[in-house]
C-alpha cells in the first residue's frame, strides 16, 4: 500500500496543471503555462523502502493553437457559472466544474461544427487538456454572441482591449485607461469615469469627423451621453437625467451641421394641455414661447415643449444658465404651474451651450 500511494502522489505531481486564479486587474491577464508534453510511456524512477522501482507515465498533451482561432472565458470565477452556450459535450446542457474555466483561454478545433436538432456545436480546446463546446442555433454565426452574455470573447479582442491600459484614451489626453472590465466590455479612466467601449467607439467615430479641438472635445464628452446612429451617422448629445419638470439642451451633429434643441418638460398630476412657456430670469419677464407640446402619462403627467436654439432662444437659455433665479411658468388652457429652474440644470445648460460652440468651430 505504501508503495502504490508514493506512486500515486509522483504521478499526480508531473501531469497536474497549475490552477487558474482571476486577475485582481481586469487589464492584466494571468495566463497558466500549460504543462510539458511528457513523452508516451517515458519511465520515472523512485526510491520506495531502499529500491529503485520504474513506473510508465502517460502523456499529456501541450496546449497549441498552431494559428486556430483562440477564445478566453471570463466569467466571475466565484459564481462557477460560464452560461448556458458551453457544456462538457453536446449531450450534456453545463459544464462541470465551471470555476476552472475562468480566464482560460481555447482554440477551435474545427471550423465545422456537430450538428444536433437544430443546434451547432463548435469544440473548443481548452489549456487545461479539455473540450468545451460552445452551442448556437444551426447556420448562425459562431460569434454572433460572443461578449460578456456567454463571457467569452475571441482572444484576440480581448489582448486588444486589454492592451489599451496605461495608454492616453484619445491621443494628446492625459486622461488614461485604467482597467478593462471583461465582464461588462467597459474600461475605468484615471479621472474615475467607467465607459462601456461602445461609447468610447463613438466617440472615436465622432474624432474621425472633427478638423480640430479633438482632445477637448473628447474629455468633455466623458459627462456625457452619446447616441450614435449609425444609419444617419447622426450624433446626439445629452448631459444629465432629471426627474419632474425640466429644462434641457440636446446638442446634435451630422456630418458639418451642429444644431441644438431645448426641451421644456412639464411633470405633474393633472394635465394643463400646455400651449406656451413665460420665462421670467432675475426679475426680466420675457414674451411667451407659443407651440405645440408632446404629451404623454402613466402614473404622472408629462407635456413637452421643443424649441431650436436659434437666435431668440439661445439668448434666453444664455440668461438662464448664468442667472441667480429663473422662472419657467408653463400655461395651458387648464390652468398653469410654475417652474424653478435648479442650479444643477443651469450648470448642464452652459456646459451644452460650450458644446455646441466648441463643435460648430471644430467641423
Amino acid at each position: 500500500m505504501l508503495k502504490f500511494i508514493s506512486v500515486f502522489i509522483l504521478v499526480c505531481s508531473v501531469v497536474s496543471c497549475t490552477p487558474k486564479t482571476s486577475p485582481s486587474v481586469p487589464c492584466e491577464h494571468m495566463q497558466t503555462a500549460a504543462p510539458d508534453v511528457i513523452p508516451t510511456n517515458s519511465v520515472a524512477t523512485e526510491q520506495i523502502e531502499g529500491k529503485k522501482t520504474e513506473f510508465k507515465i502517460k502523456s499529456v498533451e501541450k496546449y497549441t493553437p498552431n494559428g486556430r482561432r483562440e477564445i478566453i472565458l471570463v466569467h466571475d470565477q466565484k459564481y462557477e457559472y460560464i452560461g448556458n452556450a458551453f457544456r462538457d459535450s453536446v449531450e450534456n446542457s453545463q459544464v462541470s466544474n465551471a470555476d476552472q474555466y475562468s480566464m482560460m483561454r481555447g482554440y477551435l478545433l474545427s471550423k465545422q461544427p456537430e450538428v444536433d436538432k437544430g443546434f451547432a456545436y463548435y469544440a473548443f480546446k481548452m489549456e487545461n487538456g479539455n473540450t468545451l463546446y460552445y452551442q448556437t442555433v444551426k447556420n448562425e454565426k459562431i460569434d454572433k454572441s460572443f461578449g460578456a452574455k456567454y463571457s467569452v470573447f475571441w482572444y484576440k479582442d480581448y489582448q486588444k482591449y486589454a492592451s489599451k491600459c496605461g495608454k492616453p484614451f484619445v491621443v494628446g489626453s492625459s486622461i488614461t485607461y485604467v482597467s478593462y472590465h471583461y465582464r461588462f466590455n467597459c474600461y475605468r479612466l484615471s479621472n474615475g469615469k467607467v465607459k462601456y467601449v461602445s461609447t468610447l467607439n463613438s466617440l472615436d467615430e465622432l474624432l474621425s469627423q472633427l478638423k480640430k479641438n479633438k482632445t477637448k472635445i473628447a474629455e468633455i464628452l466623458l459627462d456625457w451621453k452619446i447616441r450614435h446612429d449609425e444609419l444617419d451617422d447622426s450624433f446626439r448629445f445629452s448631459h444629465g437625467t432629471f426627474n419632474g419638470s425640466d429644462l434641457v439642451m440636446y446638442v446634435t451633429k451630422k456630418k458639418n451641421h451642429t444644431k441644438a434643441n431645448l426641451f421644456f418638460t412639464y411633470n405633474g398630476r393633472n394635465w394643463l394641455f400646455v400651449d406656451s412657456i413665460v420665462p421670467l430670469v432675475d426679475g426680466k419677464k420675457y414674451a411667451p414661447f407659443h407651440g405645440e407640446a408632446y404629451r404623454d402619462s402613466n402614473d404622472m403627467v408629462w407635456e413637452v415643449m421643443t424649441f431650436p436654439y436659434n437666435d431668440r432662444m439661445s439668448k434666453l437659455i444664455n440668461e438662464i444658465s448664468t442667472s441667480k433665479k429663473a422662472i419657467l411658468r408653463f400655461h395651458g388652457s387648464r390652468g398653469y404651474e410654475d417652474f424653478l429652474v435648479p442650479e444643477e440644470q443651469k450648470e448642464a445648460l452652459l456646459k451644452a451651450i460650450n458644446l455646441y460652440t466648441l463643435l460648430k468651430a471644430s467641423t
